[in-house]
């Protein structure tokens, strides 16, 4: 992506996605598609864990097109930048590398982004809209070792 997310100590605009990110923080279901026949059905926690930084973790089931059921978990660090973006990155024990910095567009209930990245050479492109209580994010994955969609859904629970 082109122009780096500036990051936080300093106040995110007021007119800004702020209040939105910061309601993420709780327990959500989440439930991925992937258009192999695989699906995962688990759970996400968004946790503050620095000002204006959540902590997301998910774990579950993956269950596999041939039915083979597998425990999976993965997690990542959600940044809400300066300028109103969102920065995601790797976990530490991973690296902690950005993952995806994403410019959001939208107003007060909804918000929408897209983002890319490689991994060797296979392309990841990713879409984000989030609105109050649902975020919902497809990576289009295509490249030599891996040709794929994944459609996640994440909804808060009361």
């Amino acid at each position: 992506m082109g122009n780096a997310a500036t990051h936080l100590p300093n106040q995110p605009r007021a007119s800004s996605f702020s209040g939105c990110f910061h309601a993420l923080a709780g327990n959500w279901l989440l439930g991925k598609t992937i258009s192999d026949g695989s699906r995962f059905d688990g759970r996400a926690i968004f946790e503050p864990c620095e000002l204006h930084r959540l902590t997301l973790r998910e774990a579950g089931q993956l269950v596999l097109a041939d039915g083979t059921r597998l425990a999976a978990s993965q997690s990542w660090t959600w940044t809400l930048c300066t300028d109103g973006g969102l920065e995601i990155r790797y976990p530490d024990e991973k690296g902690g590398g950005i993952y995806h910095q994403i410019v959001l567009q939208g107003r007060a209930g909804s918000w929408h982004g897209s983002a890319s990245h490689s991994c060797g050479r296979d392309r990841y492109k990713a879409s984000y809209a989030i609105k109050p209580g649902i975020v919902c994010i497809r990576h289009e994955i295509d490249g030599p070792n891996k040709a794929c969609s994944i459609a996640a859904t994440y909804r808060k629970t009361r």
